[in-house]
C-alpha cells in the first residue's frame, strides 16, 4: 500500500498562447492502454474501472484491436464474489467484465511490460500475455492511457510479485520523450487515478511541448477514494474520479460527446469530484491538447438512444452515503456591478514590500473601471509607500514599468496600525459598532443578493496564516479563523457567493490545513501551493523594490486587457486557467483552487464587475521574475513572513 503523504507544489504547465489543433480524427485513429494497477478483492474497483472504460471505448467506435488491457483478473471469479463472472461499476449496473479481452494478466501486469507496450517494443513482450503493443505510426494516432490503482510520492504501483513493482515519474516521462522523438504518436491523454497522483508529474515535470496532457485524480498530498461502497460485497464498486469521468463520457448528449473539448470534460470532472471535498483533480503537461475534442481520445459514435442516466456519486467515509452533487445554475453575464462588494488588503508595510500596496491600488482602479461603486470597495493599506523617503516620485505608486500612478484617487479606509486582522474580520462581517472610530468605519453591508470579492496581497507562513502589519502581538490571521468568519456570514445569509484572490507565501496552506467547505459558496484562488513562496515582478527598475506581485499582476493584467466580449462572459475557471498557465510557466508558483468549485462556472464579471470600455486596445507587458539574474537584487524576494524588524 502506498500511503505516504507528500507536500509539494502543484503543476508546471504550458505556455498560454499555444495554438489550437483543429483536426477531428475518427475513432479509428486512436490507441488505448487501460491498466488496473492492483490485485485482491478489496481493490475490486480498479478492475471494474478498466472494464467500464473498455465498454465505453468500444461503444464509441474504437476497434478492439486498438485497445490493450492490463488486469490481474482475480476479481470476477474471486471466492468472495457472490456473482461469479460478474463485475459491476455501479449499483444495479451491467456486468462490465463480460466480453472484455484481457491482454496481460496476473504477474504479467508489471511496469516493464507496460512501458514496452507503450513504446511498441513487440520483441520485448514475445511470450508474455497477448504480446500486443501500440503499433508505431508516424504521428497518425492519438493515444489514451488510463491507469487506476495505487500510488505514492512520484510513483504508481503494479501488482506483479517481483521486486520492481513501481513505476516512477521520471521513467514514465522519459518514455513519453522517447516516443515523441520517434514521432510515435500525435497526442497523448492520460487519466491517472492513484493516491498522490499529482506528484507523478510534479517532481519530474511533464514537458509542455511534447503533446502529452495528464489528468491526475488528485493533488500531491491527497488520497483517492472509492465510491458506491454501501453494497453487500464489502468493497467499493468504482473509483470516485474514474466513475466521474466515465459517467460524464457515457451520458453526455451526442452533441457534447462529439465536440466537447478535453478542457470542458476536465472542468466537469473537477467540479463534481472536488465537490466531495476530498479529491481535487489536476492538469499537467501540454495544455494545447486540452483544446482538442475529447472524442479524439475516447472515440465518438452516434448512440441509438440519446437517453442518459445519472447515478449519485458516493464517497467512502464513515457516513458513506456521500453527499449528492449540486450545481449552481445561475450564469447571468448581466449580473450588475452594483451587486458586488470588494475588500482589498495590502498585508504588509515598509518600502521593500512596495508591491503589496501597488497591487491593491491597481485592483481598485480595475474595479472602478468595471463599474463597481466606490462606496462598495473597502481598502486596507498601511500607506507608507507613496510618500516614503525612498520614493523618487513622491505621491506616485506604479504597478508596472512606465505605468500610470495607481495611487492617485484611491481612498484608503484603514491605514497604519488599523490594518489588522480584527478590523478586517469585523469589516467583512459587517460589524459597524466594532470599528466605530477606526479609520473610515466602513464595513461590508452585503445581502443574499450580493457577491463579495476579497483580495489579500502580503505575507504568509507555514501552518495556514496570513499576516497583518500592525504593531500588536496578534498580527496573524489563521485559516480556521477566516473559514469561521465565512461560515458565520453564510449562516446569516449575508452573501450570494465569495471569490477570494490570495497572494502570500504558503497561501495554499490557508485552506488546506483548515479546509474551506465546498458547500458555503466560497471559492479561493491562491497564488501557490502550501510549500511555495510567492514572488515579485518588474524588479529591475529605477527603484529597489519590485513594482508588482507575479500572481497579482497576472490576474489583473488579464482582467485589464481582455476584449469586452471576454470580460463580460468569461468564467472564473477561464480566468484561473490563464493565470495558472502564465504563472506556473515561471516554475516557481503554481496557483490553486480551494472551496466551492461550482463558483468557477460563474462569469468573472460577477466579482470584478463589467463595463464597456471606451477603447478596446490592449497592451502586453512582459512579466519578469526576481532571480539571481536580477541585476543587484537578492536571489529571492519572497512574500515570506518578516521575522526581524
Amino acid at each position: 500500500m502506498f500511503l505516504i503523504p507528500w507536500i509539494l507544489s502543484a503543476f508546471f504547465i504550458a505556455i498560454v498562447f499555444s495554438a489550437r489543433i483543429i483536426e477531428n480524427d475518427s475513432s479509428q485513429n486512436i490507441w488505448a492502454v487501460l491498466v488496473a494497477g492492483s490485485k485482491n478483492w478489496y481493490r475490486y474497483r480498479h478492475q471494474s474501472n478498466v472494464c467500464h472504460a473498455y465498454k465505453i471505448l468500444r461503444e464509441n467506435g474504437i476497434p478492439k484491436n486498438r485497445i490493450i488491457t492490463f488486469m490481474y483478473d482475480d476479481i470476477a471469479y474471486n471466492s468472495e464474489n457472490p456473482e461469479p463472472g460478474v463485475i459491476r461499476n455501479e449499483p444495479n449496473g451491467i456486468n462490465v467484465y463480460k466480453g472484455v479481452p484481457i491482454d496481460y494478466t496476473g504477474n504479467n501486469v508489471r511496469k516493464d511490460v507496460f512501458l514496452n507496450v507503450l513504446r511498441g517494443n513487440k520483441k520485448r513482450v514475445i511470450g508474455i500475455g497477448s504480446g500486443r503493443v501500440v503499433t508505431r505510426q508516424v504521428c497518425d494516432y492519438n493515444i489514451l492511457i488510463f491507469y487506476t490503482g495505487l500510488g505514492d510520492t512520484g510513483l504508481i504501483g503494479f501488482p506483479n510479485s517481483g521486486k520492481d513493482t513501481t513505476l516512477h515519474n521520471d521513467e514514465l516521462v522519459e518514455t513519453f520523450k522517447q516516443m515523441h522523438n520517434r514521432d510515435g504518436y500525435k497526442n497523448i491523454l492520460m487519466f491517472l487515478e492513484a493516491s498522490f497522483s499529482g506528484t507523478m508529474f510534479q517532481n519530474y515535470t511533464l514537458p509542455h511541448n511534447i503533446g502529452v496532457l495528464a489528468i491526475a485524480a488528485c493533488g500531491p498530498e491527497e488520497d483517492t477514494y472509492g465510491t458506491f461502497c454501501n453494497t453487500d460485497i464489502d468493497t467499493c464498486l468504482a473509483g470516485l474520479f474514474s466513475y466521474a469521468w466515465m459517467n460524464y463520457a457515457e451520458n453526455s448528449p451526442d452533441g457534447l460527446r462529439k465536440d466537447q473539448s478535453v478542457f470542458d470534460h476536465f472542468d466537469h470532472i473537477r467540479d463534481d469530484v472536488a465537490n466531495t471535498g476530498k479529491e481535487h483533480p489536476q492538469l499537467y503537461g501540454d495544455w494545447s491538447v486540452g483544446n482538442l475534442p475529447i472524442s479524439q481520445f475516447i472515440g465518438y459514435q452516434i448512440r441509438s438512444s440519446s437517453s442518459s442516466k445519472t447515478t449519485k456519486i458516493e464517497l467512502i467515509s464513515e457516513a458513506s452515503n456521500g453527499p449528492s452533487i449540486t450545481r449552481i445554475s445561475e450564469n447571468d453575464p448581466n449580473y450588475s456591478s452594483q451587486n458586488i462588494w470588494a475588500v482589498l488588503v495590502a498585508g504588509s508595510h515598509r518600502w521593500i514590500r512596495y508591491r503589496h500596496q501597488s497591487n491593491v491600488c491597481h485592483a481598485y482602479k480595475i474595479l472602478r473601471e468595471n463599474g463597481i461603486p466606490k462606496n462598495r470597495i473597502i481598502t486596507f493599506m498601511y500607506d507608507d509607500i507613496a510618500y516614503n523617503s525612498e520614493n523618487p516620485e513622491p505621491g506616485v505608486i506604479r504597478n508596472e514599468p512606465n505605468g500610470i500612478n495607481v495611487y492617485e484617487g484611491v481612498p484608503i479606509d484603514y491605514t497604519g496600525e488599523n490594518v489588522r486582522k480584527d478590523v478586517f474580520l469585523n469589516v467583512l462581517q459587517g460589524n459597524t459598532t466594532e470599528v466605530k472610530g477606526i479609520g473610515s468605519g466602513r464595513v461590508v453591508l452585503s445581502t443574499k443578493k450580493d457577491n463579495i470579492l476579497i483580495f489579500h496581497t502580503g505575507l504568509g507562513d507555514h501552518g495556514g496564516l496570513i499576516e497583518f502589519p500592525d504593531s500588536g502581538e496578534d498580527t496573524d490571521l489563521h485559516g480556521d479563523e477566516l473559514v469561521a468568519a465565512f461560515k458565520q456570514l453564510y449562516n446569516r445569509n449575508s452573501y450570494k457567493n465569495i471569490l477570494m484572490f490570495l497572494e502570500s507565501s504558503h497561501s495554499g496552506a490557508m485552506f488546506e490545513n483548515s479546509t474551506l467547505p465546498h458547500n458555503i459558496n466560497v471559492l479561493a484562488i491562491t497564488a501557490g501551493g502550501p510549500d511555495e513562496d510567492t514572488y515579485g515582478t518588474f524588479c529591475n527598475t529605477y527603484i529597489d523594490p519590485c513594482l508588482a506581485g507575479l500572481f497579482t499582476y497576472t490576474w489583473m493584467n488579464y482582467a485589464d486587457n481582455n476584449p469586452d466580449s471576454l470580460r463580460k462572459i468569461q468564467t472564473v475557471f477561464d480566468h484561473f486557467d490563464y493565470v495558472r498557465d502564465t504563472v506556473s510557466n515561471t516554475g516557481l508558483e503554481h496557483p490553486q483552487l480551494y472551496g466551492d468549485r461550482n463558483i468557477g462556472n460563474l462569469p468573472i464579471s460577477q466579482f470584478i464587475g463589467y463595463q464597456i470600455r471606451s477603447s478596446s486596445s490592449s497592451k502586453t507587458t512582459k512579466i519578469e521574475l526576481i532571480s539571481e539574474a536580477s541585476n543587484g537584487h537578492s536571489t529571492y524576494d519572497k512574500d515570506a513572513r518578516i521575522t526581524a524588524t
